[in-house]
């Protein structure tokens, strides 16, 4: 296997993947675009051959938003269409089933706010109410009651 190297490529030049049965909505579109202009295009996207997306689709759909007119991408020269669909499956599949560290996350984000720099939330990939639910010591981000409970406290 070849040890594969970031190349600036231009967006124009990349076409989304026809296979790719990710999507992105509006919202994360706009969490990504809020990170790549808080931290810039320091991750690069994946690329066949035929500079088709294999990783990296909303990145790439964000960077648009922003008009960005390059960006890092690695390219796959050794896979053949079969494995490029089934890491397209994989990439997306093992990031959705990665966890948090609920306390490091909670000290994380509180360092953050403690910092007093302009930090965007959405450039951390997150929404207020859940950062507020988090460094107040809710257990899990996604519990409504405890949503409710946030918004009472800090309004």
């Amino acid at each position: 296997m070849n040890i594969p190297s970031i190349i600036m490529r231009k967006i124009e030049d990349l076409k989304p993947h026809p296979k790719s049965a990710r999507t992105h909505s509006s919202k994360q579109l706009c969490q990504i675009a809020a990170s790549i202009t808080r931290f810039g295009c320091i991750n690069p996207s994946i690329v066949d051959q035929n500079d088709f997306l294999v990783a990296g689709h909303g990145r790439i759909a964000a960077a648009k938003l922003l008009n960005v007119s390059e960006i890092p991408v690695i390219r796959l020269t050794d896979m053949s269409e079969a494995q490029v669909r089934a890491y397209m499956v994989a990439d997306n599949r093992l990031a959705e089933k990665a966890g948090w560290d609920k306390d490091l996350l909670k000290i994380e984000l509180a360092y953050q706010l403690e910092l007093d720099v302009d930090v965007d939330p959405q450039a951390l990939g997150f929404d207020p109410p859940e950062i507020d639910a988090l460094t107040l010591g809710c257990v899990d981000i996604q519990d409504f009651q405890c949503a409710l409970f946030v918004i009472q406290a800090v309004g």
